[in-house]
């Protein structure tokens, strides 16, 4: 069991180091077409997720922390639940997505008014 959870702990650990790539702008494709396929919210999930699962593999290799998952479940979905996840301003992961659409959408016009 002990195996398990460590391969939960380092599993989990995907999230938060995913996190830190997509606000550091490497990755970009791989956000770019998580974004497309989920929502630019589901990217700010992504480190909560992570941690929730960190949570879980510290508890399958010491049994006296099967609390932890359970409050890290329910912290994450308050934070999700709550008001201001929806009226906060957009993340710079978002910002950089939306920008990169943008620019992207700019130069395919002008290229579609060249061809014209």
């Amino acid at each position: 069991m002990v195996v398990v959870g460590v391969l939960l702990i380092l599993a989990g650990a995907l999230g938060p180091l995913a996190w830190s790539q997509w606000r550091s702008g490497r990755w970009v494709d791989g956000t770019r077409a998580i974004a497309r396929e989920t929502s630019p919210r589901f990217l700010t999930a992504v480190p909560w997720a992570g941690l929730v699962v960190i949570s879980i593999g510290l508890a399958v290799v010491w049994n006296r922390l099967v609390w932890l998952p359970l409050a890290a479940g329910a912290l994450c979905v308050w934070q999700l639940a709550s008001g201001q996840w929806y009226a906060r301003r957009a993340d710079p992961v978002e910002d950089m997505l939306i920008e990169s659409e943008d620019d992207r959408d700019d130069q395919e016009h002008r290229e579609h008014r060249r061809a014209s």
